[in-house]
């Protein structure tokens, strides 16, 4: 325990930082500095229905020496348009009205009382009346704010760091993804023909079968015919004998060739 601090405040911070781990408020977060338990950061999450709705603030608390028994000072650090950030902020539960502050009231108590006073438009010490578009713009930016002015950001809200991912991650696809213009009557009735003629000229051409090629006409030779040799007969001369009787005389004897049916007479 550092030197100055008072064995009381320290052990009733330590119970109000269990009750509020092992009960925690949804939408609010709370955690010491881990170098100083007198210090608190919290972390707020904008009310529904509100022009804080998406908004994530974030303040400190300062708790005096004789906590319980007297009140913190309070600061908002996120830009809000309602209360001023870095200023110290004049509450009922606050040290600027010790004579309302009540010992049974805790780090938990406090973050309500902040969270309700920010939708109401009670005047105050450190409050200011913005619009309610500068407000959502405040809200939007927040989360961007937090994350580059707030260097423990991430270390202290792990679980309100990480929503506040999912929406930019949610808002980049919805960005990216791009609407078709709604087209008119005409309009469309023209697409279409286009989109029609340009299938018409487009269309592929048939796949064209394979037709067997038809077969040469075969041309029939008859076979060659060997040429009969007909036997050459040469017409004898007749003689005429008054005494015999006319016999045919042969000039030349008869010759035999190598095929013994044919008998050439010269």
């Amino acid at each position: 325990m550092s030197v100055g601090l008072n064995p009381m405040a320290v052990k009733r911070l330590r119970q109000d930082l269990m009750d509020m781990e092992n009960d925690p408020t949804p939408g609010q977060w709370a955690q010491p500095d881990p170098a100083n338990i007198m210090k608190w950061y919290y972390c707020i999450k904008g009310p529904k229905d509100t022009s804080y709705e998406g908004g994530y603030y974030v303040g400190h608390l300062l708790f005096p020496k004789d906590y319980p028994f007297k009140g913190p000072d309070i600061y908002m650090l996120t830009p809000n348009g309602r209360l001023t950030p870095g200023r110290k902020l004049c509450l009922s539960m606050s040290s600027y009205h010790p004579e309302s502050w009540s010992p049974m009231w805790g780090p938990r108590t406090i973050i309500n009382g902040i969270s309700s006073f920010m939708v109401e438009e009670s005047h105050g010490i450190g409050s200011i009346k913005e619009s309610d578009a500068a407000r959502l713009k405040y809200a939007k930016e927040s989360g961007m704010w937090n994350k580059k002015n707030f260097k423990q950001f991430h270390e202290y809200f792990p679980e309100a760091l990480g929503e506040i991912l999912d929406k930019e991650d949610s808002g980049k696809s919805a960005g990216s993804s791009t609407s078709k213009p709604k087209l008119t009557s005409s309009q469309n009735t023209t697409d279409l023909k286009k989109n029609k003629d340009t299938r018409i000229k487009t269309k592929a051409p048939a796949p064209r079968t394979h037709q067997p090629r038809p077969a040469a006409p075969i041309e029939i030779i008859p076979a060659a015919v060997p040429k009969r040799v007909r036997p050459k007969v040469q017409q004898a001369a007749i003689i005429i004998d008054s005494d015999d009787e006319a016999q045919p005389a042969l000039q030349n004897p008869p010759k035999k060739l190598k095929n013994d049916n044919v008998i050439i007479i010269d």
